[in-house]
């Protein structure tokens, strides 16, 4: 059997825990909530499809029934596409910044370009065959 490590074996630069104690913040939004939870369903949906066996994969269909659940409660397309336009906006105002990388920058931008642009690609009712299957509802 192994010892386990303490405290001191984190990252370079990972702030003690035992020292200091853990932080959790609650976001302050529904719609900042939303986004991490479908992004842990999506990781746990992941995690549990690489498992290979009947148990992983009821476990990686039970997280894509919740993202579904979730996504038809509201619109969240729409509310990562506005999102989306928020922090290309808030990107825009830093190209005038001399201290910014601007090659860091550029590339940043284009990726949320490219996340936006693919987006409004799938249209609205990109999950309707989701919601029309028999097998999920």
């Amino acid at each position: 059997m192994t010892e386990s490590a303490g405290p001191e074996a984190g990252p370079a630069g990972a702030p003690e825990a035992a020292a200091e104690g853990l932080i959790f913040e609650q976001p302050l939004n529904e719609r900042m909530r939303t986004f991490l939870r479908v992004d842990f369903l999506y990781n746990q949906a992941l995690y549990h499809n690489e498992m290979g066996s009947p148990w992983g994969s009821r476990a990686a269909m039970s997280s894509l029934i919740d993202i579904l659940a979730i996504t038809t409660r509201g619109d969240v397309r729409a509310d990562v596409l506005k999102e989306l336009e928020g922090q290309l906006t808030s990107l825009n105002e830093f190209q005038s910044n001399p201290g910014v990388d601007a090659q860091r920058l550029k590339t940043l931008m284009s990726n949320l370009l490219r996340l936006r642009a693919d987006l409004m690609a799938a249209g609205s009712a990109f999950l309707q065959p989701l919601r029309d299957s028999q097998f999920l509802s």
